[in-house]
């Protein structure tokens, strides 16, 4: 299926630099992944259009392990996309250091 903009509720940004206390726009992103993912659960079990969550270029070392579940796939036909901001190469690292 075809989606236009239209479809889309929501946006989010995260940004190595952002703050979790920020409201997950583009001019004052979230810092973690995991505070996103909060978020998008308050809100996907009423959606009425696609999450598109922006990751913008940095490298993301989750505190402990990053875990999704039922409540993070999208609801009532819509998802939940995760990409990269446009030109941009954000890395998930996961795993310890020995």
């Amino acid at each position: 299926m075809n989606r236009v903009k239209a479809d889309v509720k929501k946006e989010y940004y995260i940004s190595v630099v952002g703050n979790d206390s920020n409201p997950g726009t583009e001019e004052y992103p979230f810092k973690t992944i995991e505070k996103e993912r909060d978020e998008i659960r308050n809100i996907n079990s009423r959606m009425t259009g696609d999450i598109i969550v922006y990751l913008c270029e940095g490298t993301y070392n989750p505190n402990r392990t990053l875990e999704f579940d039922h409540r993070d796939s999208g609801a009532d036909g819509y998802s939940i996309i995760y990409k990269a901001c446009y030109g941009q190469k954000p890395v998930v690292c996961g795993g310890r250091k020995i």
